[in-house]
C-alpha cells in the first residue's frame, strides 16, 4: 500500500513538471478539515488557483471531516509520513507542541503579517511567546438570552443590558417568578417552575465542562495558569466564579442536572425553549435560525463581576500549522501567505459562518450588515442569510473584549482532572473552596511531574 501511494506522488511530481515546463515542483501535503460540505469546495478552489500561480511549490489536498481530522494527523506522524500543514483543533495543537511536533512561526509571521489578525486570536495559537499556529475557524462562546422572556413586549423590543452577574441572577429570578404566577393563575400550586423552565441552564456532564468554567472564570478575573505556567486555580476569582454557579443551583435558578447535563442536550433545550439564558458556541446561531425560525433570541456578552472588567467572550480557534517535518519549509509558508489573502479568508467565512480572524474582514461584515442594499450584492449574502450575517456581524462586535483559551501542553489532562471537582462543587459533596484546592493541588502535582 505505501508503495503504491510513492507510485502517485511522483506521477504527480512529474506531471506537474510537465505542465509548467520547468524542474518539479516540491509537493506541500495538506491536511484540511470539513466543518461543512461547502468545505472540501473552498479548499479545492484555494489550491488549484494556489497551484497555478506558483512556480516553487505545488499543494496536495487531503480533506476529512473534523470529527476525522485528529486521526488522520497521528497516524501519518506514526507511519512516518507526516504533512506539512494541517489543520488542526486547539487540544491537538497542544499536543503538537508538547511531543516536538509543531513548527514555530516567529521567523515566518513578520509584524504585518501578524497585525492583520484580531490580537485576541493569536493567543490561541501562541505558547510562551512563539507563535505555532495561524488562527483558522475561530468561534466564541457568549450568553444567548430567550428575548421573548426578558423583553419589554413591543414586537421590536430588544434585550436588556445585562453587564454583571447580579443582572444575570435578577433576570434568572424574575423568570421563575413569572412562571410560578403563570402557575398560581391556573391553580397549579404543586408544580415546581422547574419543571416548565431552567432560567439558567448550565451543563457540565460533558468534556467541555471546563470551557463553561472559563467563562465565569474569566469573568471574575481569573485564569488557569500564572506567567510562569503554575496551576491558579486556588485564586479568590476562581473560588468567586464556582461560588456564583453553585448558588444558582441553590436558589433554584438552573437545571438540577447541572452536573450531568451534556452541553449537546443544552442547545436542544434551548431550541425547544425550555431553558432563559445559557452560554454557547457562536457558531449555535445559525443552527437556532435555521431548525428553529420562530425562537426568539438575542446575544449578550459574557458578564462581569460588579467590581471588575468584563470578558465578552471566550475565544477558540483552530489553527493552520506547519509541521517541523517539512522539508520545504519556505514554501509551505508561501501558500499560508495564499490562504490569508482577504478574498480568500472572506470566502471562508461567508461559506462557514465562523468568526472572522482579520480584522479587514471583520470590519468589512459589521459595515455590510449596517447598510442592506450594499450587502445585498456582495459575496455574503450569495451564500447566508441576511439574518445570518446580521448575527455574524453581532458576535464581531461582541468579541471586542473576548479573551483567548490559553495554549498549554498540558491543558487537557489539567481539564481531566478539573471535571471531578467542578461537579463535586455543584453537587455540595465539597465548598467550591475545597474543590479548587483539591483541584490545584493534583494539577500542580501532575504540572511537576510528581
Amino acid at each position: 500500500m505505501k508503495k503504491l501511494r510513492c507510485s502517485c506522488l511522483l506521477v504527480g511530481l512529474l506531471f506537474v513538471g510537465c505542465a509548467k515546463g520547468t524542474v518539479e515542483r516540491p509537493i506541500i501535503r495538506l491536511l484540511a478539515l470539513e466543518y461543512s460540505t461547502q468545505t472540501r469546495l473552498y479548499w479545492q478552489e484555494v489550491v488549484k488557483a494556489f497551484n497555478t500561480t506558483s512556480s516553487d511549490v505545488v499543494v496536495e489536498l487531503t480533506a476529512v471531516p473534523w470529527d476525522q481530522g485528529e486521526q488522520h494527523l497521528w497516524d501519518a506522524i506514526a507511519q512516518k509520513e507526516p504533512f506539512d500543514l494541517a489543520c488542526v483543533a486547539s487540544p491537538w495543537l497542544n499536543r503538537l507542541i508538547a511531543e516536538d511536533q509543531a513548527e514555530s512561526l516567529d521567523i515566518y509571521a513578520k509584524s504585518e503579517f501578524k497585525e492583520r489578525f484580531l490580537p485576541q486570536l493569536l493567543e490561541t495559537t501562541s505558547y510562551r511567546g512563539h507563535l505555532y499556529g495561524v488562527p483558522f475557524a475561530a468561534s466564541a462562546r457568549l450568553l444567548y438570552i430567550r428575548s421573548d422572556l426578558v423583553a419589554s413586549g413591543s414586537e421590536d423590543a430588544e434585550v436588556p443590558p445585562l453587564e454583571t452577574w447580579e443582572d444575570l441572577q435578577a433576570v434568572a429570578q424574575s423568570m421563575r417568578d413569572q412562571v410560578q404566577a403563570d402557575l398560581t393563575a391556573v391553580g397549579d400550586t404543586t408544580t415546581d417552575p422547574l419543571e416548565v423552565l431552567f432560567p439558567v441552564g448550565l451543563a457540565f456532564g460533558g468534556e467541555d465542562a471546563p470551557l463553561l468554567f472559563s467563562c465565569f472564570l474569566y469573568a471574575a478575573g481569573g485564569r488557569f495558569f500564572d506567567g510562569d505556567g503554575r496551576c491558579v486555580l486556588d485564586s479568590p476569582e476562581a473560588k468567586r466564579a464556582l461560588k456564583f454557579l453553585v448558588s444558582l443551583r441553590e436558589k433554584g435558578l438552573c437545571n438540577p442536572d447541572a452536573d450531568e447535563l451534556q452541553g449537546n442536550v443544552l442547545e436542544k433545550l434551548f431550541q425547544n425553549e425550555r431553558v432563559g439564558l445559557a452560554v454557547g458556541g457562536s457558531w449555535l446561531a445559525h443552527t437556532l435560525r435555521a431548525e428553529s425560525p420562530a425562537l426568539e433570541f438575542g446575544l449578550a456578552p459574557l458578564l462581569s463581576l460588579s467590581d471588575k472588567a468584563g470578558v465578552s467572550a471566550l475565544l477558540t480557534a483552530d489553527a493552520l500549522v506547519m509541521l517541523n517535518t517539512c522539508s520545504n519549509k519556505h514554501g509551505a509558508w508561501q501558500f499560508v501567505e495564499y490562504v490569508y489573502q482577504f478574498e480568500q479568508r472572506r470566502s471562508f467565512v461567508a461559506r462557514e459562518l465562523t468568526l472572522p480572524v482579520l480584522v479587514e474582514v471583520s470590519a468589512d461584515i459589521e459595515k455590510l450588515a449596517d447598510q442592506p442594499e450594499a450587502a445585498r450584492h456582495s459575496l455574503y449574502l450569495t451564500l447566508m442569510e441576511q439574518q445570518n450575517l446580521h448575527d455574524l456581524a453581532q458576535v464581531v462586535k461582541l468579541v471586542r473584549e473576548g479573551r483567548a483559551l490559553p495554549l498549554h501542553p498540558q491543558r487537557e489532562a489539567v481539564f481531566t482532572r478539573l471535571i471531578p471537582y467542578l461537579r463535586q462543587a455543584l453537587r455540595k459533596e465539597l465548598t467550591p473552596e475545597e474543590a479548587l484546592n483539591q483541584a490545584t493541588s493534583e494539577i500542580s502535582a501532575l504540572l511537576s511531574g510528581s
